[in-house]
């Protein structure tokens, strides 16, 4: 578990990564894995055929996971 401060701490440096995506990228991250909608309809909202959908969420998540080790770089 972790304590209170290191979880903020690791929001924090999370919400810092994700604010460096272009909007369409953080949108496609939050309609896939918060709202929980599947890649057909994440085609349907964002224009992009459903088997598209998977290589963007994937680049998103690359970009993601960099920003965020840099933010742990600091």
């Amino acid at each position: 578990y972790l304590r209170k401060e290191e979880a903020q701490a690791q929001n924090g440096r999370l919400r810092a990564a994700l604010s460096r995506l272009a909007p369409r990228e953080q949108a496609l991250l939050e309609e896939k894995y918060v709202h929980g909608l599947s890649d057909r309809e994440l085609g349907r909202l964002f224009g992009i055929k459903s088997r598209c959908v998977s290589v963007y969420v994937a680049r998103a998540r690359k970009k993601a996971a960099f920003y965020y080790a840099q933010e742990l770089e600091g």
